[in-house]
């Protein structure tokens, strides 16, 4: 984040009015002999901060204002421009340089908060930065786990009849004493595999699957990813699913409402 040409003007502005109030409050302005004097500083002094602090802030902003690092380069510089342009009109208002190291302390402690907010900002925007490049990587992850969960029926001898992912069947078909599943391939083309196993069975096994899968009639489990519309009228609907030519019947004791279209 950089920072904007008008936004320069007003914190370029704010500094200077601070650094002065402080320089003011703390009267560290005493080396100067007379009341023409002290105004002649103040007015240097606030001109001085304000025109250097904002130029260096364009400055910065022309050549840093893309890096992660241009925030600290902001701070340094609320620390340097205030201390070295006000110890700078020191030397030239004050006759006496034996109270440089008291003003010098003064200087110091009134932009030690402008710094100080510039780099707390600066470490905040970086945690902020962080957090959200993690949580698209934690979504892709969650969205991978998903895709990646397999399906697979295997015989009492232990042999893999099918092994598929959840998120490629369509439907599950109960035909007697058999189950089809019909699902896609690697190439998206229409498969499907008759085992001798009941549609409860597999309503069991899929019961982790999420809530994508939906009994919607005593021979019919639909994955809801795959259906693309409700056909008929209320006690009579049939599902249109992508991939699969037939209609699915609906029992007429399912909520239809519990797919999300009507």
């Amino acid at each position: 984040m950089s920072v904007s040409k008008g936004n320069s003007g007003l914190i370029s502005l704010l500094l200077s009015v601070y650094v002065c109030l402080c320089i003011f409050f703390l009267r560290s302005y005493r080396f100067a002999e007379d009341l023409d004097s002290i105004l002649v500083f103040f007015s240097l002094n606030l001109l001085s901060i304000l025109i250097l602090e904002y130029t260096t802030l364009r400055v910065l902003t022309g050549l840093f204002g893309k890096r992660k690092s241009y925030l600290l380069y902001v701070a340094t510089s609320f620390f340097l421009v205030p201390s070295l342009t006000t110890m700078l009109l020191f030397f030239l208002f004050s006759k006496n340089w034996d109270n440089w190291v008291i003003y010098l302390s003064s200087v110091l402690v009134s932009v030690f908060f402008p710094t100080l907010l510039a780099v707390l900002y600066f470490l905040f925007k970086q945690t902020k930065e962080r957090i959200l490049q993690l949580e698209p990587v934690s979504k892709h992850d969650n969205k991978n786990q998903k895709t990646d969960k397999m399906f697979q029926l295997i015989n009492e001898n232990g042999k893999i009849l099918l092994d598929v992912p959840m998120d490629h069947i369509i439907c599950y078909e109960a035909n007697d004493n058999y189950v089809i599943t019909h699902y896609l391939n690697k190439n998206n083309d229409l498969k499907k595999s008759m085992d001798r196993v009941s549609l409860k069975k597999i309503e069991d096994m899929i019961v982790d699957g999420g809530d994508d899968f939906v009994r919607v009639h005593k021979s019919y489990i639909i994955n809801k990813i795959f259906l693309e519309e409700v056909k008929g009228r209320s006690q009579a609907y049939k599902l249109k699913l992508r991939h699969f030519d037939s209609l699915v019947p609906v029992s007429r004791s399912f909520d239809i409402e519990l797919l999300g279209k009507s």
